[in-house]
């Protein structure tokens, strides 16, 4: 399928703007009943000495939770400066936050990286090239947890609900089929790109009644760890 049109670059960055930031945080308080299970998985899993990346931190809940269950040091970034300013009156001084978008490289040794249903703004061959290049940055037995809104198609979020008044009209967006984001966590090392082949530690789907019956994935892989070939004599 060809990559959908998708909303990106300073119309995106537009969109995500004060009062998105207010309205976001306030949802985030809500859904994070969803999603503790799954940040505690992730906690229980850290290789020892972690750092933990949030790709799109959005307000902070993810890292504020994670505070609470891991010395772990905490990073986040985002593309949107008011997002930005909401998560650093949440987290202070218990996390690194920085201005940079999701698709960047990203080189690094990290016990966690996670990315909460962002995907969805970036073409399909860019939100592949992004979860490999995750996959890359983990330490081994470190963790990578994504969510995204899964399908095939595009979403239209100003028609979900039939409310053209949506400030969310005209935002168009890609659907993530299961397989294959799956396909992209767990392909192995030997694919030219050089990427590690995850583990699938937990994988659910969540039916979202109030936004039109749009089906939230969730998934937890984790790097393998290398087994040591030493023997003694």
């Amino acid at each position: 399928m060809a990559d959908a049109p998708v909303t990106q670059g300073a119309a995106l960055e537009a969109f995500y703007g004060a009062a998105t930031a207010e309205q976001y945080a306030e949802m985030m308080d809500a859904e994070m009943a969803k999603v503790v299970a799954d940040l505690d998985l992730v906690a229980s899993l850290l290789p020892a000495d972690a750092t933990i990346l949030d790709t799109c931190v959005g307000s902070g809940h993810y890292l504020a939770h994670l505070a609470t269950k891991t010395p772990a040091t905490l990073e986040g970034s985002d593309i949107s400066d008011a997002m930005l300013a909401t998560a650093r009156a949440r987290l202070g001084a218990k996390a690194t936050l920085r201005r940079a978008d999701m698709l960047r490289p990203i080189d690094g040794n990290y016990g966690a990286i996670l990315n909460n249903f962002a995907l969805h703004h970036a073409t399909r061959d860019d939100a592949r090239r992004a979860v490999r290049g995750w996959a890359r940055a983990l330490a081994e037995g470190g963790v990578l947890y994504v969510s995204v809104w899964e399908g095939d198609g595009a979403i239209d979020f100003s028609g979900h609900d039939g409310d053209t008044t949506n400030p969310m009209a005209g935002m168009r967006a890609v659907l993530l089929p299961e397989a294959d984001l799956v396909a992209w966590l767990t392909e192995s090392e030997n694919d030219d790109d050089g990427s590690p082949g995850l583990e699938i530690v937990r994988r659910r789907r969540v039916v979202e009644e109030e936004m039109g019956g749009m089906v939230a994935l969730y998934v937890v892989a984790q790097r393998p760890r290398v087994m040591s070939t030493a023997t003694t004599t």
